[in-house]
């Protein structure tokens, strides 16, 4: 029987390649350019798996310490000296998102749902969409990063990246539940 942080580690591996692969298929290699704007989705993508999986194999402390770490380090490597609202806006990401995958995974995890299928693409692909969508609405409106002229079209892309991350974290989610469930039950038989 594997431990839980092989099934951890298996989990995570499944879902960042499924993820990156799908990030790939919408947003194509500009992913990752680090001077890209969209260099962020690999990076909240990749720390969604990890705090999704902190949190559903460790525990919830390990899940707020490691979400307080990975606030900090995004703020310290994006911090912009000339405006300082950009670090108020990069720890939103992360509350946004820290908040969101904790309710989702809380949600996810009771046992009534665990056998459902796609209830995780649909789960994460809402969590996203919406998470980029209200971020979207906060920088134009509240800190006037974007022109809000052009709010139509900054919705479109924003609902286009959050619904992209999260088919491509719920896609990696299903498969690598169904991979360990399936993995657990064959080793349970022999």
């Amino acid at each position: 029987m594997a431990t839980k942080y092989n099934r951890m580690f298996t989990s995570i591996i499944i879902e960042a390649i499924t993820f990156l692969s799908i990030g790939m298929l919408f947003a194509g290699k500009f992913i990752f350019d680090i001077h890209s704007s969209t260099f962020t989705y690999i990076i909240f993508g990749i720390a969604s798996i990890l705090l999704i999986n902190i949190f559903e194999y460790i525990s919830f402390r390990n899940f707020v310490i490691t979400a307080i770490v990975f606030a900090i380090i995004f703020i310290i490597a994006y911090y912009n000296n000339y405006v300082p609202l950009y670090s108020v806006r990069n720890l939103l990401w992360f509350l946004f998102i820290g908040f969101s995958i904790y309710y989702s995974s809380k949600f996810l995890t009771q046992e009534k749902y665990k056998t459902r299928r796609f209830l995780g693409i649909a789960v994460w692909m809402i969590n996203f969409a919406v998470i980029y969508l209200v971020m979207t609405l906060i920088n134009t409106y509240a800190f006037k990063f974007y022109d809000s002229a052009m709010i139509n079209q900054f919705l479109i892309i924003a609902f286009n990246m959050g619904t992209s991350m999260g088919l491509g974290i719920g896609i990696g989610y299903e498969v690598s539940r169904r991979y360990l469930r399936d993995a657990n039950t064959k080793k349970v038989v022999e």
